[in-house]
């Protein structure tokens, strides 16, 4: 048993001892065993509680929730992408190549169960010349002009 659950099955032990106790010291005449089962229902599911606690992460659902239409079509992760490299044209263009290199490998595996990797000439007869010398080679210059990514981002949702 792990230090940790020997902790907890003393501390269970000790509430239910200090349960029975103080019942038997105003004269309640307690039944120990049901006052066990009880203590242990409820340091079982405290104990649950508190490990579940501990896995949990908080979940975003920024992308998930878009549901503007902005004249591309249902996904919505692109639809965020799209506004949010139109308000930021700053970013760093390795950033955004490897971002929509990514994109480009999602929409070829879930809409033509392609892998680019593996498949390479069957994915460049899909994605035609601009997507798949963007996917093949390094980030282009101009990856950041908003008029190229609009670009780029309308062919990767054409998949």
């Amino acid at each position: 048993m792990s230090r940790t659950w020997r902790r907890r099955a003393l501390l269970a032990v000790v509430v239910w001892a200090a349960t029975v106790g103080l019942l038997a010291a105003i004269g309640m005449r307690p039944s120990p065993v049901p006052l066990a089962g009880i203590t242990l229902c409820v340091a079982a599911v405290t104990w649950l509680l508190l490990d579940l606690g501990d896995v949990a992460s908080p979940t975003s659902w920024y992308a998930a929730s878009d549901a503007g239409g902005t004249g591309l079509g249902a996904d919505a992760r692109l639809r965020a992408l799209h506004r949010q490299l139109l308000r930021d044209p700053s970013r760093d263009g390795g950033e955004l190549h490897a971002l929509l290199v990514g994109l480009i490998d999602d929409r070829l595996r879930t809409e033509h169960a392609i892998d680019r990797r593996t498949n390479p000439a069957a994915a460049a007869s899909i994605l035609g010349e601009p997507l798949n010398a963007l996917a093949a080679g390094p980030a282009p210059s101009d990856l950041t002009d908003p008029t190229v990514l609009s670009a780029i981002l309308t062919r990767i949702e054409a998949l």
